[in-house]
């Protein structure tokens, strides 16, 4: 591609948080836009695809001082800290009832906890069927 093509032009910057990890690999990393910056969004069912040592990871704390109370960095001041500031990232649960969902966990955790449940019923279930 040459490089005056208007997708290696870096103009506005576009920022992309996702949750579709496999998705994303597949249509968009190998060959993005110049201008396109991205972090994964942790707390989605693709978390397990992420790799922590590469890619830019953002979560969702139920307040702002459990961010830098647990190593993060948080990007309060400016959404563009999510992709040009330090990482991880670490963003404050938006309203009340976001809040109270997390119960006082990252948006991870809480998916952590559902796929684990998931499995364990899935198991069970399986166990059922093989003894029952």
């Amino acid at each position: 591609m040459a490089a005056d093509h208007p997708r290696r032009r870096r103009r506005d910057l576009l920022l992309h948080y996702t949750k579709e990890v496999s998705r994303f690999r597949r249509l968009v990393e190998p060959d993005p836009p110049a201008n396109l910056l991205w972090v994964f969004s942790l707390g989605g069912k693709e978390d397990h695809l992420i790799d922590f040592d590469r890619d830019r990871v953002a979560d969702v704390f139920p307040a702002e001082d459990r961010i830098v109370g647990a190593g993060w960095h948080s990007q309060f001041l400016d959404d563009r800290l999510a992709v040009l500031g330090p990482a991880p990232v670490g963003m404050a649960a938006n309203s009340t009832a976001d809040r109270n969902k997390l119960g006082g966990r990252r948006l991870s955790e809480l998916q952590r906890q559902a796929d684990e449940q998931l499995a364990r019923f899935r198991r069970d279930r399986a166990d059922r069927r093989r003894h029952g």
